[in-house]
């Protein structure tokens, strides 16, 4: 499109008459020729077409031409987490000041903030789990929806932590992510059946009084310096590139060659008197 434009100069300046054009309309044609030096139009030739040359590599290399790809290695880091949390009628106990539900999005909100290199997704559960965001390396996603979240958003009421924990893994499985970890802040006791260490779950009680001070279970008061520690020391994988099973090509931008082809004679702006021969 750029290229339209340039061309149009081009015809112009061919067909635009020269300086010295105006002494043919009062002068005798044959007797002027004696006089007018002919390397004069060849300068003035010479130097528009260098520089409509010169732009038209410009427009080129602005549109990065390419016609070779090269392999390039990629690769996403598979460090990811689900946040699964109670929405249950116990989390607006005010018991504790602030609210249960308060406490866990604060301490949601600490977690996110100190671990924001991490893929993160976030679903909230009663009887059901709801997926609130999938896991991405977006986290603002999670914290514009932290100010809402409320039990009263949600259609049914009861408690399923397994269920929720099956959502989590499903999550993590859908972005590809072969080791991942889930973390539960929940007003109950942890379910034994969940195998937390085993299977990579820890367990934040937002209701002190559960706290039972096994491995992975913290109560929430001191939950983010565990929680934390026990991010950073888990035994994630590493990190994979998509060489393993199909290759990725990308085009290869050349556009740097007709950039430096266009500024040969571009550079002669600098001669002197060379500007002067455009309109001479």
């Amino acid at each position: 499109m750029f290229l339209i434009p340039v061309l149009f100069v081009a015809w112009y300046l061919w067909k635009k008459p020269q300086g010295n054009q105006d002494w043919f309309k009062i002068c005798d044609k044959v007797l002027l020729e004696h006089f007018v030096n002919a390397s004069t139009n060849r300068l003035w030739v010479n130097t528009w077409t260098g520089l409509v040359f010169s732009l038209i590599m410009f427009v080129v290399a602005a549109a990065g031409p390419s016609w070779q790809k090269q392999a390039v290695k990629t690769g996403k880091l598979e460090k990811a987490a689900v946040i699964l949390l109670d929405l249950s009628s116990s989390m607006l106990l005010d018991d504790i000041s602030p609210t249960r539900l308060a406490r866990s999005k604060l301490v949601i909100g600490e977690v996110l903030h100190a671990h924001q290199h991490m893929q993160w997704g976030f679903v909230v559960f009663t009887d059901m789990p709801y997926v609130v965001t999938p896991v991405s390396t977006d986290i603002a996603n999670i914290t514009n929806f932290l100010p809402i979240i409320n039990p009263d958003i949600l259609p049914s009421k009861g408690y399923n932590v397994q269920l929720a924990v099956k959502k989590a893994q499903q999550l993590l499985r859908q972005a590809h992510v072969s080791a991942g970890r889930i973390i539960v802040l929940s007003s109950r006791a942890p379910d034994k059946a969940l195998n937390l260490d085993k299977n990579g779950i820890a367990w934040i009680n937002v209701f002190e009084s559960n706290a039972n001070g096994a491995d992975a279970v913290w109560p929430i008061k001191q939950a983010l310096q565990p929680l934390n520690s026990w991010l950073d020391n888990w035994r994630w994988s590493l990190p994979k590139t998509l060489q393993n099973n199909q290759q990725l090509l990308q085009n290869n931008d050349l556009g740097r060659v007709f950039l430096l082809i266009g500024m040969i004679p571009f550079g002669m702006i600098f001669r002197k008197g060379w500007f002067l021969r455009l309109w001479v």
